[in-house]
């Protein structure tokens, strides 16, 4: 897989359509996206089923994909940002789940690059079930995925992001 060298965390930006918070201070406020990561190892480099894997209430497999964050706009287009709670993690043990977002085993992810979204049947998307676990916990409808694409990469619990600007500049391009 195409991993820039010593990161082993893949953020994605994910374009929703219909979404709206349905409970609380920000209630009506439309969701515009919602950021994901892809643990592909844990902190000490290996994927699989060990103590040093996710931090997500104990053992936790990688690959997985969690929630980190998503943005709600009012009708004006003032924003809030919220951060994801981590409860949601999926273990993404299937290489189809991967081959959607890397279609070869040498490709490169590159910023900007959009993932090629396959409709799945009701219910067997990890995406659509950890969206609307959120959603649940959060009083937030996520709505439809419109578009998923490449943030940055990033390091399990060294705070390091290989752009930050790039989480600055994608948000604000999407609002």
């Amino acid at each position: 897989m195409g991993v820039k060298d010593g990161y082993n965390i893949a953020k994605f930006f994910v374009v929703t359509h219909g979404g709206q918070c349905t409970g609380g201070p920000h209630k009506g406020m439309h969701v515009k996206w919602v950021k994901v990561r892809i643990d592909l190892t844990g902190s000490g480099g290996r994927a699989g089923n060990k103590k040093e894997h996710g931090l997500h209430g104990g053992v936790f497999g990688t690959p997985h994909l969690q929630i980190t964050s998503f943005y709600l706009v009012d009708d004006d287009y003032y924003g809030v940002a919220k951060k994801g709670d981590g409860k949601d993690a999926i273990v993404m043990n299937e290489i189809d789940d991967l081959k959607r977002i890397w279609p070869q085993a040498d490709f490169v992810l590159d910023y900007d690059w959009e993932a090629k979204l396959v409709p799945k049947p009701k219910g067997t998307s990890k995406l659509g079930h950890i969206l609307q676990n959120q959603g649940k916990r959060r009083a937030v409808t996520f709505g439809s995925v419109k578009r998923m694409f490449f943030a940055h990469w990033g390091m399990t619990k060294r705070g390091q992001d290989d752009n930050e600007k790039f989480d600055w500049y994608h948000s604000r391009k999407l609002v």
